[in-house]
């Protein structure tokens, strides 16, 4: 049994019946250098391109104001990429790789097209501001919103707008 300050023995708290303590997340590890998948595999502390020679990427840059620029595109022709994982497993390995390398996320910034695009083009659409369809794109409600929401953070958006095929969009984090 554990003893106090004063010497005094203590019973331990135990969780209660059926209740499992809380696991941490394992990430996955990043995928293998291989030059018969990659075309570029380089992951520096503020840097990640993985390109395969197949056509996917993921692509993600944090600079000196701890902004976060990403370049991604992991399906072709509706499939998958089987080297890159899910967008989950790269956006957990990203958001880890710069926090844990001294580099605390501050903002998000970009331009959407494709998918990301389609998602903000109709929140615009059903009258839904600049600000507020940037956090309808695809990569905001998926990846940055709950990322967020577990840091403590508020998204401010500083800057949207629709250019058309493209929006650019800038985000800053702040907590609630």
């Amino acid at each position: 049994m554990p003893v106090d300050r004063a010497g005094l023995r203590r019973r331990q708290r135990h969780p209660a019946a059926g209740v499992q303590p809380a696991k941490a997340k394992q990430l996955p590890d990043w995928p293998p250098k291989d030059p018969a998948i990659w075309r570029k595999h380089e992951i520096t502390d503020t840097d990640i391109d993985l390109t395969t020679k197949d056509g996917f990427w993921f692509r993600a840059g944090i600079d000196h104001n701890g902004y976060v620029g990403i370049d991604v595109h992991t399906r072709v022709n509706g499939k998958q990429s089987s080297h890159l994982g899910s967008g989950r497993d790269n956006y957990d390995r990203m958001f880890h790789h710069f926090e844990s390398n001294g580099h605390p996320i501050k903002g998000w910034q970009g331009l959407f097209i494709d998918d990301n695009y389609a998602a903000v083009a109709k929140a615009l659409k059903a009258g839904t501001s600049a600000e507020g369809a940037v956090l309808k794109s695809v990569t905001g409600e998926k990846f940055w919103k709950p990322w967020a929401d577990s840091k403590g953070y508020k998204m401010v958006v500083e800057d949207a707008q629709d250019h058309g095929s493209f929006f650019s969009f800038s985000v800053r984090f702040e907590p609630k």
